[in-house]
């Protein structure tokens, strides 16, 4: 086999597998995780030092702090043991489809690839936040194309191939040039010209973001519609030049019966393509930067609304009604197909009579007691839940064992106390169909979630386990699945809406608090006591023992309570799903509870709610006890559950 030498290093890299060949380049496999090797057919001077100036002052990756990578941008020149420069190393993306898959209806269709509208606009809004860091440290993309963007099923994209960038040395004082340029993304100041003579500058970029954005939204190209001029249609490159396209002024190319208007969009998001593709035309200087397409749709996707007909269209309230719908009634075309909304009601559920026979399970002090009557339940709630046995339990054992634990250095969080001397027994709520739900009891304590933010708690319950679909099924009547329902997976596809109805109809049925924990909680609870990444400590090679992720799930969900617990006897805190809180999503903890309630911002127009844990997709470093996700509170996923808090 081949090996090369990083110069980063100095260590060998040894080529396994050759994975893709261009005309200029071959990209490897190569013995080093995460990463992968570029070898070019000809690595010319002025290729390697391009690539010389790259890895000296790489941009910052703007979705780092979730565990992503952004652009493959080069980590290592590699070389030859004589010295000779053959290509570079550069990080390795997975788990992402071409943009191009995403774009058009047809696309999608073909590759069997579902998504919505809401999904695209965070897709827009965080390409747009990345070509605004590339553009923030001097680069110029050049040659944007979609088949050169990856994204993958959080909405986060890669952008590949960036060795092709327009490249400034300031110690050099030279520019290297992006020499390519694809076809319906080049502005038209730049057509025809030499891109080998040609400075570029992140204004022409500006018109190519626009075109990316408008494919997303509009579901293809912005220079396609019916032409209405005389003679035959001109090519894209004409239609640019002439700055034609189916919102200009006064333009011959019109909108055809399946162009999505342009008013349907949020106003803001309206005008900026006016920006880029009119008044751009004639002044490049009034194209919208990247960091204005960034902020516009960050406030554009958070107001999106849920239709209350199909669960796959969203739309601008401010439309007044949902467009997808009414395209429906008008040409028989959905772009965004999905299910019909399934009505459910917020009303209480009535209880049970005796007659259903349904047993609960209290602690009497020294032994497990059934009960048919709920008034004695409740009567004796928590009273009896708090006795405590006189044996000591494997749960006190695991307290004590916590409190011999040398603390550890942490970057979020550096101790943990339980001022709590009792410990109480777990406690088995009996559900219809005979199915039962396990909470485990969380002592009373504090810890800090951050350097200088210290949260005190109270003691409270949390479930053993991830909700069940046999429980979901037992409290709803019905199932959320996107894998095969059995009893002990984890229910996944659910909104924190949904999370909310369940729990008004379990509370209702057992006259108990339950709900989601809050986040504080939550990282509580999975630390159980410790101060390192993870709650068996900071070695990810460890994870494969206490949950399933990215490298060992098989890309599905798996049993609740197969791996490994922690110490305070919970289950797949670590990975399986996703899990929501109750609070509302805050970027830092500034102003957060210190008392380990939920931070719940009501004066907040932000419909984004809380993740935590990571999922059966997740990359090890997404799974750690710190790690935190946001999405909407009306957004379902195949990687989203949850887990329930009883109160004392």
């Amino acid at each position: 086999m081949v090996a090369y030498r990083s110069r980063r290093d100095g260590q060998w890299i040894t080529l396994t597998q050759e994975l893709a060949h261009s005309g200029e380049a071959k990209v490897w496999r190569v013995d080093r995780p995460g990463f992968l090797a570029k070898i070019y057919h000809d690595p010319h001077n002025e290729r390697v030092q391009k690539l010389e100036a790259m890895v000296l002052n790489a941009p910052s990756d703007p979705n780092a702090h979730q565990g992503h990578i952004s652009f493959a941008w080069p980590d290592a020149i590699l070389e030859e043991s004589g010295g000779d420069v053959v290509g570079f190393l550069m990080p390795e993306v997975t788990g992402g489809e071409e943009l191009i898959k995403l774009c058009t209806f047809k696309a999608r269709q073909l590759h069997k690839i579902p998504t919505n509208w809401y999904f695209l606009h965070v897709t827009a809004r965080n390409i747009a936040g990345i070509i605004q860091a590339i553009h923030d440290k001097g680069y110029v993309l050049g040659d944007i194309k979609l088949q050169n963007i990856l994204v993958n099923n959080r909405a986060l994209p890669t952008i590949i191939d960036t060795d092709s960038f327009q490249v400034r040395d300031l110690q050099a004082g030279r520019v290297f040039r992006c020499l390519v340029g694809s076809e319906g993304f080049t502005p038209p100041e730049l057509l025809g010209a030499d891109f080998a003579q040609v400075t570029q500058t992140e204004i022409h970029d500006r018109f190519r973001l626009g075109v990316v954005v408008y494919y997303l939204l509009f579901g293809g190209p912005p220079f396609r519609g019916i032409w209405r001029g005389a003679g035959d249609p001109p090519e894209v490159a004409e239609l640019i030049r002439r700055g034609y396209w189916p919102f200009g002024v006064n333009s011959p190319l019109q909108p055809s019966q399946t162009t999505i208007p342009l008013d349907v969009l949020h106003p803001d998001l309206s005008a900026l393509f006016l920006r880029c593709f009119n008044e751009g035309h004639g002044n490049p200087l009034r194209r919208p930067t990247a960091r204005e397409w960034a902020s516009v749709l960050d406030r554009a996707f958070r107001i999106l609304a849920p239709c209350q007909t199909v669960d796959s269209h969203f739309y601008f309230p401010s439309s007044g009604y949902c467009y997808w719908c009414e395209r429906i009634k008008k040409i028989s075309i959905d772009i965004f197909p999905g299910n019909p909304v399934k009505i459910q009601t917020t009303e209480p559920v009535k209880t049970p009579s005796k007659k259903s026979k349904i047993l609960r399970l209290f602690w009497n002090g020294t032994k497990w007691e059934k009960v048919e009557d709920k008034a004695k339940v409740i009567e004796t709630f928590p009273k009896n839940l708090s006795s405590v046995s006189a044996k000591k339990t494997p749960i006190q054992k695991a307290f004590n064992k916590v409190n011999k634990v040398p603390p550890q250095a942490s970057p979020t969080i550096h101790k943990t106390t339980q001022n709590s001397s009792k410990v109480t027994s777990n406690y088995l709520e009996q559900l219809p169909n005979g199915t039962e739900l396990e909470m485990v009891p969380i002592p009373a304590g504090w810890f800090l979630i951050m350097p200088q933010k210290k949260v005190t708690l109270k003691k409270f319950y949390m479930g053993k386990y991830l909700v069940t679909h046999g429980q979901w099924q037992a409290i709803m009547g019905n199932n959320q699945f996107y894998f095969d329902i059995n009893a002990q997976n984890p229910v996944e596809r659910v909104s924190w809406n949904d999370c909310q109805i369940f729990c008004k109809k379990l509370s209702a049925l057992t006259g108990k608090i339950y709900r989601l924990p809050s986040e504080t909680e939550w990282e509580y609870a999975c630390r159980s006591g410790t101060t390192t990444r993870y709650f068996f400590g900071n070695n990810m090679e460890q994870l494969v023992n206490y949950a399933w992720y990215g490298r060992n799930s098989g890309r599905k969900t798996h049993s609740v309570g197969q791996k490994k617990p922690n110490l305070w006897g919970l289950y797949d805190m670590h990975g399986n799903l996703w899990e929501w809180c109750e609070d509302s999503w805050h970027g830092t903890y500034n102003g957060s509870p210190t008392d380990g309630s939920a931070w719940v911002d009501n004066q907040c127009q932000s419909d984004l709610r809380v993740l935590r844990g990571g999922a059966w997709s997740s990359h090890p470093t997404n799974c750690h006890s710190s790690s935190r996700h946001y999405d909407s509170l009306y957004h379902t996923s195949r990687m989203y559950g949850f887990r329930l808090v009883l109160e004392f």
